[in-house]
C-alpha cells in the first residue's frame, strides 16, 4: 500500500498538511430585509433586456401576495408569488402571463426562482425544476423596482437577485446591506430602499441544514434579573437562583412583542425539574402549542399567527423549573 507523503514533503507540494481533531467550521451571517408590504419597497436603476436573459432570486413567501419585481410605472414585466402559492409572470408587455401550478413556493420557505427567456420560450424555474413554460415576443423588458409593480407592493423577504444578459452577469445585489442602499456587485448600480425601517433587517446565521437563524428576541431569558421582562396571569411564577419556578395554581408566563406575526419561531429552553403536570409552549395566543412532562432540552418551532407572544403554562398543580428561555426567527430553506 503506497505511503502517504511526510509533512515536509506535502509543504514542499504545497499541499496542506494533514490535520488531527475535529474540523474547522467557518461561521456564515448575513443580513436579511423583511419587505412589510404597505408603502416599502426598493427601486433599482433601469435594467433593459433585449434578447435572451436569466433573473434569479431567492423568495421567502409569507401568505399575500407577494410582488417580486416589476415596474414602478406599469404591470408589465411583472413576476409575483399569488396567495395560493403559485408564480405569474408577464415577461413583455404584450404577451400572457406565464402561470404555474398552485403550492409552487411554500410559506415561509426561502425558495430559488429563475425567469428566463431563450429565443421565444420564457420559463419559471423553482428550485432548479422547471414549473411552468410559455412563448413571447421578441421584444426588449424592462424593470425598476424590487417589491413594487404600477404601485403595487408586496410583503417578504428577497434575496440574492442576479441578472443575466446573454450570459452575462449585468446586476447581483445580495440584498444585505442593512442600509437604505442596496448595493450591486456586478456593475455598481446600486439600489435604494423607499420608506423602509431600520428593523426591516435582521442578522441571521446559517445553520448546518441550510435555514438561517435570527438574533435573541426574548429578553432575560437566562432570569438573571428575576422576572424582569416577563409578565404572568396570577402569580404561580417566581424566579429563583436564576430560573423561573412554577409553584401550586394555573398561570402564564409569557413576553408580548416579543416576535412579529407571521413570522417562523424557534423556541428552545431547559426544564430542570417538572412533577404534576406539563409544561405547555405556545406560539402566541391559540397559536401552535406542544407540551413536555420530562426534564432536558425542549424546542418548538412554528409560525407566531395570532399576537406577537410567547406563552410558557402549567396546570393547577405542576410544579417546574425552567432556564435559558430563547426565542429565536428562522428562515427555512427550501
Amino acid at each position: 500500500m503506497a505511503k502517504l507523503p511526510t509533512v515536509e514533503q506535502m509543504k514542499f507540494r504545497k499541499y496542506p498538511p494533514l490535520r488531527s481533531g475535529p474540523p474547522i467550521l467557518w461561521p456564515t451571517n448575513r443580513y436579511f430585509r423583511r419587505n412589510e408590504g404597505t408603502t416599502d419597497y426598493a427601486t433599482i436603476p433601469e435594467v433593459t433586456l433585449a434578447g435572451d436573459f436569466v433573473v434569479d432570486v431567492l423568495a421567502l413567501f409569507t401568505g399575500t401576495t407577494m410582488v417580486m419585481f416589476g415596474s414602478t410605472a406599469n404591470f408589465f414585466t411583472t413576476a409575483r408569488i399569488n396567495a395560493d402559492g403559485s408564480i405569474r409572470w408577464r415577461p413583455v408587455a404584450n404577451s400572457s402571463d406565464v402561470l404555474t401550478a398552485a403550492g409552487i413556493v411554500n410559506l415561509n420557505e426561502l425558495t430559488l426562482l429563475s425567469f428566463s427567456r431563450t429565443g421565444s420560450t420564457v420559463e419559471i424555474k423553482a428550485n432548479g425544476t422547471s414549473v411552468a413554460i410559455g412563448g413571447t415576443s421578441a421584444e426588449a423588458i424592462s424593470f425598476n423596482a424590487l417589491f413594487n409593480s404600477g404601485g403595487s407592493v408586496g410583503a417578504g423577504i428577497l434575496a440574492n437577485l442576479k441578472i443575466y444578459d446573454n450570459g452575462t452577469l449585468v446586476r447581483d445585489y445580495p440584498i444585505n446591506d442593512n442600509s437604505s442602499t442596496i448595493r450591486d456587485l456586478a456593475n455598481g448600480q446600486d439600489g435604494t430602499i423607499i420608506n423602509g425601517n431600520a428593523d426591516d433587517w435582521g442578522l441571521f446565521d446559517r445553520q448546518a441544514n441550510g435555514d438561517w437563524l435570527g438574533q435573541e428576541l426574548v429578553v432575560n431569558g437566562g432570569f438573571d434579573d428575576g422576572l424582569g421582562g416577563w409578565l404572568q396571569t396570577g402569580s404561580s411564577w417566581q424566579a429563583v437562583s436564576g430560573s423561573a419556578e412554577k409553584t401550586s395554581g394555573a398561570s402564564f408566563l409569557y413576553q408580548t412583542n416579543v416576535a412579529d406575526i407571521g413570522i417562523n419561531a424557534s423556541v428552545s429552553l431547559y426544564i430542570s425539574e417538572i412533577s404534576g403536570g406539563s409544561l405547555a409552549i405556545s406560539l402566541s395566543d391559540g397559536g401552535t402549542t406542544e407540551s413536555f412532562d420530562s426534564v432536558g432540552q425542549k424546542n418548538i418551532e412554528g409560525e407566531i399567527t395570532k399576537n406577537q407572544s410567547v406563552y410558557f403554562s402549567g396546570g393547577d398543580i405542576a410544579l417546574i423549573t425552567i432556564d435559558n428561555v430563547s426565542i429565536k426567527e428562522v428562515l427555512k430553506n427550501a
